[in-house]
Parts: C-alpha cells; sequence; structure tokens
C-alpha cells in the first residue's frame, strides 16, 4: 500500500484499534491495517503506543468466560466462587457480573 511506504524512516503514533483489527482478524479492517503490520515487522519504521493501548487490548482477553444464564440478582449469589463482578468491584452495582466455569 502506497501509505504505507510513505511512512518509511519515521515514528508512528499507534493507536488501540488498529491493534484489535489485527488481533482479531477483523473482517473489514485486516486487509488494511496488515500490510502496515508487516512493514512495522520489516523495521521499515518505528512505531510508538501507551500504556492505556496495552491495557485497552488486554482487557477483553483477561475477562472470563461469559455465558447465557441469567446474572444472578441478590447479593448472596455474587459471593460465590463461580461468579466475578465486573466494573463496578461489588456486587449489586452497575458493573457486569460474568459467569465463570
Amino acid at each position: 500500500m502506497e501509505w504505507v511506504a510513505g511512512l518509511r524512516g519515521t515514528v508512528v503514533g499507534l493507536d488501540t484499534a488498529p491493534l484489535i483489527y489485527l488481533i482479531e482478524e477483523n473482517s473489514i479492517y485486516f486487509p488494511f491495517v496488515l500490510p502496515f503490520f508487516e512493514a512495522l515487522d520489516r523495521g521499515e519504521f518505528v512505531a510508538v503506543t501507551s500504556i492505556i493501548t496495552l491495557a485497552e487490548v488486554l482487557v477483553v482477553p483477561m475477562l472470563p468466560p461469559r455465558t447465557s444464564e441469567p446474572i444472578p440478582q441478590d447479593s448472596s449469589s455474587c459471593e460465590s466462587p463461580h461468579y466475578a463482578a465486573g466494573f463496578s468491584g461489588h456486587c449489586g452495582g452497575s458493573g457486569s457480573v460474568a459467569r465463570q466455569e
């Protein structure tokens, strides 16, 4: 791709979205980001990113598996080792609760 050739010898700021498109092999964007990462791998340019990008990319792989089982409503069921409270950090909060296998 011509736009990738224009990056040769530069330092590129890399955001989260292209990494996710690459990792998930997104059916729409993968063909556009693959040449970028191949050129990066060949050392044609340097990419920098932030710790925030790392955190955003690692969120989904670190989440427990989800099932279609109903989410428990009473606080005692949240104490089960089979459930993990999401973002709120406690039962009954606004965070999601995911069933762990």
